[in-house]
C-alpha cells in the first residue's frame, strides 16, 4: 500500500503498485482499469496523483486510453506471463514451456506432399521441382493457442515421420528417434507479422494482431537440413531473451579461450615451439 512516510513520491508508489497488478497477471490484456476516482479512494490519494501514475504507465505502453470507453491494459503488457525463449537453447521448446509452468500441447491440422514455398525449398536444398512433406500444427500452452506452424521435410524424412506421434511438442526428437538423424545445429530468423483473418481465428486473437514470425532450419551432424519451418507466435504471449556481452567483454573471452587453446596445445605437445 501507499506509505506516506517513505521518501518516494506518491504517484511513483502508486505506479509501482499498479504495475505489479499487470505483471502478476491480476490485470490481463484488455482488462479495464478502474476509474481515477475509484483508484483514488482505494489507495487514499488524490485524483491528480492517480492521473500522474496512469500517465507513466501509458508512457511505458502498459495501458491505453480509449476515448469514450475508458482505460485498458494494453495487449503487449504483462511481460511476466509470456513464454520466454533463449536463442542459445532452441532444442528444448517443450522444456522451456514446462519450466515456466505451462503445459504444451499440439494439434495436427494437415499433412500433405507438394512443392514447398520457394524460400523454404531453397533452405532445404531441394531442386525447384522437388516436393516435400508439409506438416501444419497448432500449438498451445495451458490450452491457450500460442503458435501456428508449417514444417517442411525432405520426402524421405517426412514419410518416415508419419509412423510416429506428430502431436509431440518436439519434432526434432521424433526425427532423431525415427530417422536416426541427430540434429546438431539450427538457424533462426526472427521477423514481425500481422495476423491474417485465418490465423487470428486459429490463435484466438484479432486480425492484424502483432505476431512474431520465426523461420527455423535444423541441420544434422553432416550439416544437411532435415526440416525448415515458419512458425507464427502470438506476440502478446511469446518473447525472446538475449544475453549480450559488451565488445570489451567478448574480446576478453575470446582472448581467454585462445590462451587456453595455446596452453592446451603446449601440454599435449611439449616440443611445439622449441
Amino acid at each position: 500500500m501507499i506509505d506516506r512516510n517513505r521518501p518516494i513520491p506518491l504517484y511513483y508508489q502508486l505506479e509501482l503498485l499498479l504495475r505489479e497488478q499487470i505483471d502478476a497477471g491480476a490485470w490481463t490484456s484488455g482488462t479495464r482499469v478502474p476509474a481515477e476516482s475509484d483508484l483514488a479512494k482505494r489507495y487514499g490519494v488524490s485524483r491528480i496523483t492517480v492521473r500522474m501514475a496512469l500517465e507513466r504507465l501509458e508512457d511505458d505502453g502498459l495501458i491505453e486510453r480509449q476515448r469514450g470507453r475508458g482505460t485498458f491494459v494494453h495487449a503487449n503488457a504483462g511481460a511476466l506471463t509470456k513464454i520466454e525463449r533463449d536463442p542459445g537453447n532452441l532444442f528444448a521448446f517443450e522444456e522451456d514451456i514446462l519450466r515456466q509452468g505451462f503445459e504444451p500441447t499440439t494439434r495436427v491440422l494437415a499433412i500433405e506432399e507438394g512443392p514447398p514455398p520457394a524460400r523454404l525449398g531453397w533452405l532445404l536444398r531441394l531442386d525447384p521441382d522437388e516436393s516435400a512433406v508439409r506438416l501444419r500444427r497448432l500449438g498451445s500452452a495451458d490450452g491457450q493457442p500460442l503458435w501456428l506452424e508449417s514444417r517442411y521435410f525432405p520426402l524421405a524424412i517426412g514419410r518416415s515421420l508419419q509412423s510416429g506421434d506428430l502431436t509431440t511438442p518436439s519434432i526434432s526428437r521424433l526425427i532423431e528417434a525415427t530417422c536416426g538423424r541427430q540434429i546438431t545445429s539450427t538457424r533462426l530468423r526472427i521477423g514481425a507479422a500481422a495476423a491474417t483473418a485465418t490465423q487470428a481465428h486459429q490463435l484466438d486473437t484479432t486480425p492484424g494482431a502483432p505476431m512474431l514470425l520465426n523461420e527455423f532450419v535444423f541441420y544434422d551432424q553432416q550439416g544437411s537440413p532435415v526440416q525448415a519451418l515458419h512458425a507464427f507466435f502470438r506476440a502478446d504471449r511469446y518473447a525472446f531473451i538475449f544475453n549480450v556481452s559488451s565488445p570489451a567483454v567478448a574480446q576478453r573471452k575470446e582472448a581467454g579461450t585462445a590462451g587456453l587453446a595455446r596452453a592446451g596445445r603446449g601440454w599435449l605437445d611439449p616440443d611445439e615451439g622449441g
